[in-house]
Order: structure tokens, then C-alpha cells, then sequence
């Protein structure tokens, strides 16, 4: 299927990969040969010790039972927005990542990430970069992407060149959806 797909276009702007069982091989095959150019949807179930060999760059990337998903992944493909289900990332590995986008040595097109793992904890991983609280009433002002009616206020943490994100808070007694979310904002000098 792969193989057909790749020798009649040259890139697709969205995939679906919806597949329980799929060898390495394959998947590693999709992703050297198929480029996708916009949103990469997958819920796949290649073997334990999996790792992609390949990186690409897209807008959208929603995966489903990414146990295989390891920190070096988020360099590999390089996206707006990334949400993962199911992974074994630990808080530290969140750190890592927030100090790649603050150090602007990684992570430089990223725009939102949410993520579900093994127990992710925001609070522990924002006490763990440098950042400003901010209260609900700041962050409904700075952003539209996040909800304020979930949102008991947040951490801001900026990047070296003055574009900042914000993490938000959950208010007590709200269902959680994803145990880490990011949304950067949009302009960089925006006022706190």
C-alpha cells in the first residue's frame, strides 16, 4: 500500500495511519518514502522497541498509542501542533523539551502541544523552568486558545527570542483531557 501510494504522489497533505498491527519495516518505509505536508493522524501498533529512522516536517501530527514515542521524536518532526495519546514520557522529558524551545534549539515552528502519558504532572514539570504565574484573568487576556472557563491560570515561560507560551492550570473538580499542554502565543511581544 505504501509503496503504491509513494510512486503516484509525491506528497499527501493528510493521513490517516490506522493499523493494530504493522511490521518496523513498514512503518519506517512510510516515512522515508510518503511525505506528509500537513496533518499526520495515526494510531498504530508497531513493536516495543520501535524507533522511526526518519524525521518530517508537518503541520499536525495526533498519534495514539505512541509508547514508542521517545524526546528525540519532537526534533524529528519538526510541527505546529503535536497531541499524543498513551505515551511513556516522563516529567523530565517534558523539561527537556521546554528547555529546547526555550534555548530556541528545538522546537522553533511549534505552536500547541498536548500530551497523556505516565502520569505527567504540569505542576512538577513548570516548577522545573523558569517562568511567570499567571492568574485565569491574565491568560484569558493573552490567549484564545486557551479555555478560561477550564483554566485556574497558568505558568508563562518564554523563548530567547521573546515568544512565550503559556501552560496552563486546570481548575479543581474540571476533567483533565491531557496531563501536559502548551499553547504558544501568537505574537512575541506580547504584554503580560
Amino acid at each position: 500500500m505504501f509503496n503504491w501510494i509513494s510512486t503516484r504522489q509525491k506528497s499527501v497533505k493528510k493521513f490517516d495511519l490506522l493499523l493494530n498491527h504493522i511490521k518496523d519495516s513498514d512503518l519506517n518505509y512510510f516515512f522515508e518514502n510518503i511525505k506528509v505536508t500537513d496533518t499526520l493522524e495515526m494510531n498504530v501498533l508497531p513493536s516495543l522497541e520501535y524507533r522511526p529512522q526518519c524525521c518530517q516536517q508537518l503541520d499536525t501530527i495526533d498519534c495514539q498509542n505512541v509508547f514508542w514515542w521517545r524526546v528525540e521524536h519532537f526534533l524529528m518532526f519538526d510541527c505546529r501542533k503535536i497531541m499524543l495519546e498513551d505515551t511513556h514520557l516522563t516529567n523530565d522529558n517534558i523539561v527537556w523539551l521546554l528547555e529546547c524551545w526555550m534555548d530556541g534549539s528545538g522546537l522553533k515552528r511549534l505552536q500547541k502541544m498536548a500530551i497523556n502519558g505516565n502520569n505527567l504532572n504540569r505542576n512538577v514539570i513548570v516548577r522545573k523552568v523558569k517562568h511567570i504565574l499567571l492568574d485565569r484573568e491574565a491568560i484569558s487576556a493573552m490567549s484564545e486558545s486557551v479555555i478560561p472557563e477550564i483554566a485556574d491560570g497558568g505558568a508563562m515561560i518564554e523563548r530567547e527570542d521573546g515568544v512565550k507560551a503559556i501552560i496552563p492550570f486546570i481548575l479543581p473538580g474540571r476533567m483533565v483531557f491531557r496531563q501536559f499542554e502548551l499553547y504558544v502565543l501568537d505574537k512575541p511581544n506580547q504584554q503580560e
